[in-house]
């Protein structure tokens, strides 16, 4: 396996996280009020989304919407609740009430737009690194959240005002990737 394809994963998981340091699809870590252990498992469904998108994708943008681009955004969209939608079916019961959602984040559709300018492997993997680093970005999120205590927190800062501070500070340790 090429070097570059490993960079290409570690740096989707550390230094691109597209939830943390693109502030892409951040709206469902935040909502996403939680256990990591149901974090864990919605992030592996956007995984699982984010790698099934990327295949279907990156062919549909080289070979059809090529001369099309208009349509991109519009048959991405598509394609996507497709794919989250056939995922959701495979898994039985739906994990999360909104889980659509999850799946039609920003972070998808972000991923799914910038894939289509780089070659298949690499689309593959930046879309593995991305989803996994969500999937990271969300366990990370709940078990500091769950640490926090909300009677020792100033009323002020309660709620979003203290999960803002914690995405903040979660963005600045991986600054530095």
């Amino acid at each position: 396996m090429d070097n570059s394809l490993i960079l290409v994963l570690m740096a989707g998981i550390l230094a691109n996280n597209y939830a943390i340091q693109n502030f892409l699809g951040v709206d469902s870590i935040l909502s996403n009020g939680s256990s990591v252990k149901k974090s864990l498992r919605l992030g592996g469904f956007v995984t699982l989304i984010m790698v099934i998108s990327a295949v279907i994708t990156w062919p549909l943008q080289t070979y059809v919407l090529k001369h099309a681009e208009y349509l991109q955004t519009l048959a991405f969209v598509t394609v996507i609740l497709i794919v989250a939608a056939a995922v959701e079916k495979i898994a039985g019961k739906s994990p999360d009430r909104d889980f659509l959602l999850f799946a039609v984040n920003g972070a998808v559709l972000g991923l799914c737009i910038r894939n289509a300018q780089t070659g298949f492997a690499e689309a593959i993997f930046a879309a593995a690194g991305a989803g996994l680093g969500f999937l990271a970005a969300m366990a990370v999120f709940s078990s500091l959240r769950d640490r926090v205590e909300e009677e020792e927190v100033p009323e002020a800062f309660r709620g979003l005002p203290v999960n803002l501070l914690i995405i903040s500070m979660m963005s600045l340790a991986l600054f530095a990737f």
